[in-house]
């Protein structure tokens, strides 16, 4: 069992593993519980586990499992006796396929080695599955491995066909990619294979060869690899069974060497099978005809019963009339064959004898003629029949009466030939525009109840060629794209909108086209708006990461579009110059040095992000209180100052009181004249003066000085000269 499939493990949140069932080389399949139907029905789940990582593999394989799965589902739609897809999903790079669980037993299980079938069931067998692999066939489809453990009789008695090598068909391209094998390699199983599957090239009769050698089995009881073949590749068992030389005919034919010698289709085969039986039905006693009338047959009936009790006739004279009555045909012929006893060349006639012969041989000219003649009318009928039937087939098609269409086709008259080829092929387009018609049904149901989602994934799922169906399909999915894009709107989800409009195809309708232009350019604005609140609010780093995302979700081609671009750059030189401003200002803090740290913060104050509004204001705060003054007045120095100094310049004292190590600064500014400052102490010293380097030549200053001790200060605001007089600001500053 795969690593990373256990026993219990919910897979998809829905399919319960079981038990295992098969393992193959990249592959496994399970038997498991559908916990989300009623009962819990089994499932059959198929995984594959790809090899390779590669991301170009992976699109392949992707690509490969998805149209896989598309043929399942027409397959198990086209008929009960296909196991119908139920669901398929990838999970870690793992591909998985969920199907019915066929309840029965495969066919190995009735086919034991040295037993024998009689031969109405091997033709009953043969008309089973005929009957499926041409429903397959015409859905363009090859199984590529017919073998009994593919067939399963089920508790109904009917035969089904499983695995449809789905995951061979992802595991020969995955070998490929891996550089195990050859593409060239064929699919299949040894015995049941014909030549031109194992060179990679099957075609629909090679099926017919793997069923033809099922049904060789059964009348044999030996398998396949276990029979001989000829120089020219002919497998050899006639003498092997005890079957009639029509059955012998018909089979021969199914698993002629060359696969341009066998019946092309399956509703061929099944065509001639059919007739064969006719054939076998018209020469028994019951029928009350001649050997005759069934050319290319043996008189013999094709239920398996014992040949002398059916026909009291010798198995040499039955052989014998056949050869007689035939076609015409040369021994080559595939349909009619030489007989196996002739009438040796060296045996003597009497005189009765000889003429009972001639009798016989005139006797069967006549029959010889009447039957072409016969056959001549019956076949221009029959054509004539055919054509009609073809003309009525189409009709029906062409007005959608899809039912009638294929119940029409399959009473198609007469033989086999390219009329009714056409006939089945039309049929097999009813079958399919019928399996849209009703998946187109079932969407057009699910739109008007309104359910979005269902109805994009359904038409999304929708299976087959382009067709009106199809089409409809579509475009009630785009209808749903537009519809869920707009909840998705009015819930405030504008990028989500878009991404679904996205999604509507360019050849939706045109007034659905319409609306969702209108709506992506509407929303691109509400986006940027959005984006620009979310800018402006943006409280880190995260939050304007955001905002940049938001912005980046507006579609290109949208007036929308070019702003936010604009508006991102700028946003993002701004959050530059506000992460440097607001590092300066904080270390400016850190270093009490508050006219940097303040002149940072007013830089803050201007950003267009709240943030960072909010953050200056509180860095200014905290510098205005750091700096909150000891002492701060206006003065005035003129003629009338209270005191001069000595050299004639007048000034004005102020008092402070001042504590123990103190550090303060002291500021005089005036815009008249040029100023000094005198520190005093209590002992009326002299203890600083300014530096006069302060801003301009009429400002001074006395920087960070450390008070010596607590007591009261005196501060002499002083013009520097006689001339000096004007107004001026005194201010005293805590340093630290």
């Amino acid at each position: 069992m795969s690593s990373c499939t256990a026993i219990n493990q919910l897979l998809n949140d829905r399919y319960k593993i079981i038990k295992p069932l098969g393992k193959g080389g990249m592959g496994h399949t399970f038997v498991a519980e559908d916990t989300q139907r009623p009962n819990h029905p089994e499932c059959v789940v198929k995984q594959l586990k790809p090899a390779s990582t590669d991301p170009n593999f992976l699109v392949t394989a992707r690509r490969l499992f998805n149209n896989e799965a598309m043929i399942l589902e027409k397959l198990g739609r086209a008929d009960d006796r296909i196991p119908q897809l139920l669901a398929y999903f990838e999970k870690e790079e793992e591909f998985y396929l969920v199907q019915d669980f066929v309840d029965g037993h495969p066919l190995t299980t009735e086919m034991p080695l040295g037993e024998r079938w009689s031969e109405a069931q091997v033709i009953q067998l043969l008309k089973d599955v005929l009957s499926i692999l041409e429903v397959v066939h015409q859905h363009s489809v090859i199984h590529r491995d017919i073998k009994p453990e593919n067939l399963i009789r089920r508790k109904d008695g009917k035969i089904a066909l499983i695995d449809f090598g789905a995951v061979k068909t992802i595991r020969l391209h995955q070998a490929a990619a891996s550089g195990l094998i050859s593409v060239s390699i064929g699919i299949g199983t040894p015995g049941y294979m014909p030549t031109e599957q194992a060179k990679g090239k099957p075609r629909p009769n090679s099926d017919l060869y793997a069923l033809g050698m099922i049904a060789i089995q059964a009348l044999t009881g030996m398998l396949p690899t276990q029979l001989r073949e000829s120089d020219d590749g002919e497998v050899i068992w006639r003498e092997q069974a005890e079957v009639s030389e029509a059955l012998t005919v018909f089979l021969t034919r199914m698993v002629r060497y060359h696969f341009k010698e066998r019946y092309e289709t399956a509703s061929e085969a099944l065509l001639a099978l059919n007739q064969l039986s006719a054939a076998a039905q018209s020469a028994s006693p019951s029928s009350h005809s001649s050997a005759s009338s069934s050319p290319g047959y043996t008189p013999t009936e094709l239920n398996g019963s014992d040949e002398k009790a059916s026909n009291p006739r010798t198995k040499h004279e039955a052989k014998a009339e056949v050869w007689v009555g035939g076609n015409g045909s040369d021994a080559s012929s595939s349909q009619v064959q030489t007989p196996t006893e002739p009438v040796s060349p060296k045996a003597k006639l009497t005189p009765s004898n000889a003429s009972s012969k001639k009798n016989v041989l005139i006797g069967a000219g006549v029959a010889v003629a009447i039957a072409g003649l016969i056959a001549g009318v019956s076949f221009m009928s029959i054509k004539n029949q055919q054509e009609q039937s073809l003309q009525q087939i189409q009709a029906l098609h062409e007005s959608d009466r899809f039912d009638e269409c294929i119940d029409k086709a399959k009473t198609f008259p007469g033989f086999q030939s390219e009329l009714s080829t056409k006939a089945q092929a039309i049929a097999g387009d009813c079958q399919v525009a019928k399996t849209q018609q009703l998946a187109l049904e079932e969407i057009q149901k699910l739109r008007a109840d309104n359910k979005h989602e269902e109805v994009i994934s359904k038409a999304k799922a929708f299976s087959g060629p382009q067709s009106k169906f199809s089409k409809q399909a579509q475009n009630l999915a785009d209808e749903s794209q537009l519809a869920l894009a707009q909840q998705l709107a009015k819930k405030g989800s504008y990028e989500k909108a878009i991404a679904v409009l996205t999604q509507i195809a360019s050849d939706a309708p045109s007034a659905v086209v319409g609306e969702a232009q209108k709506l992506k350019v509407e929303w691109s604005e509400r986006i940027y708006t959005l984006a620009e609140e979310k800018y402006q609010a943006a409280r880190n780093d995260e939050e304007f990461k955001n905002a940049l995302k938001i912005a980046k979700a507006i579609p290109q081609g949208s007036s929308a579009y070019e702003k936010a671009k604009v508006a991102m750059q700028r946003w993002n030189q701004a959050e530059q110059q506000n992460r440097s401003d607001a590092s300066i200002a904080e270390n400016a803090l850190k270093a009490k040095d508050w006219e940097t740290a303040r002149a940072a913060a007013n830089r803050l104050v201007s950003s267009p992000a709240k943030y960072w509004q909010q953050r200056a204001t509180t860095i200014i705060q905290e510098v205005d209180k750091a700096t909150l003054p000891i002492l701060k007045r206006e003065g005035v120095l003129d003629n009338n100052s209270p005191r001069r100094e000595q050299d004639g310049t007048s000034y004005q004292d102020y008092t402070f009181e001042g504590s123990a190590n103190q550090v303060i600064t002291i500021m005089m500014e005036s815009s008249d004249f040029d100023t000094r400052l005198f520190l005093v102490g209590s002992n009326d010293q002299v203890i600083a003066k300014s530096d006069d380097a302060f801003r301009n030549n009429y400002d001074a200053a006395i920087r960070s000085f450390t008070l010596p001790a607590a007591g009261t200060y005196r501060i002499r605001a002083n013009a520097y000269s006689q001339q000096g007089r004007g107004r001026f600001l005194l201010t005293v500053l805590n340093s630290k």
